[in-house]
């Protein structure tokens, strides 16, 4: 009979994990909090070709609180940084551009609202700011976008944009911080 109120514990945590994937997945990614990672575009879309010959770098990721910021280097490119962070109930992820100058660019800010149905996925379908965003800066073709992160920490952190007719995906290897 003892036995059993060993296992009382773990039996709890994993059923409070199981009813939160949204907890179980922002605390895998906290796992990245302080580390830098290396990539690579693995999507065969002909659009990417200029990424796929680039080194990806994402970090040193940086956390406050809740608050994720994944800066990401393509090569020398150092304008953009994912952002993930609580609003209201729910998780939001966007993306911040800037110039070399480090003045933010006119199309920033955008994402979405997390859809999470299991610890490891969170898709972000783009927000009502971001489809406004995309239509006033004539870029109406990525009003449909979502972003997605799937993450297995100490093994890989992807990143996919999806939309009809475009798929991007990059591969962080989470083996190897810096």
């Amino acid at each position: 009979m003892s036995y059993k109120l060993y296992l009382l514990p773990a039996l709890l945590l994993t059923a409070c994990t199981a009813a939160d994937p949204a907890a179980e997945f922002q605390s895998k990614l906290s796992t990245l909090c302080g580390n830098t990672y290396t990539g690579q575009v693995v999507s065969e879309d002909p659009q990417d070709e200029d990424w796929r010959k680039e080194d990806l770098t994402l970090g040193p990721v940086r956390c406050e609180g809740a608050r994720i910021e994944m800066p990401l280097a393509v090569g020398a490119d150092t304008s953009r940084t994912w952002v993930l962070e609580p609003k209201g109930e729910g998780l939001h992820f966007y993306h911040i551009h800037a110039h070399s100058d480090g003045t933010e660019d006119a199309v920033s800010r955008y994402g979405g609202m997390a859809v999470i149905k299991s610890g490891v996925r969170a898709t972000f379908p783009a927000d009502e700011f971001t489809k406004e965003l995309f239509v006033r800066e004539n870029i109406p073709v990525s009003v449909p976008n979502v972003w997605s992160f799937d993450v297995n920490p100490g093994v890989q952190l992807a990143y996919e944009l999806n939309r009809p007719g475009r798929h991007f995906r990059a591969e962080f290897d989470l083996t190897k911080a810096d």
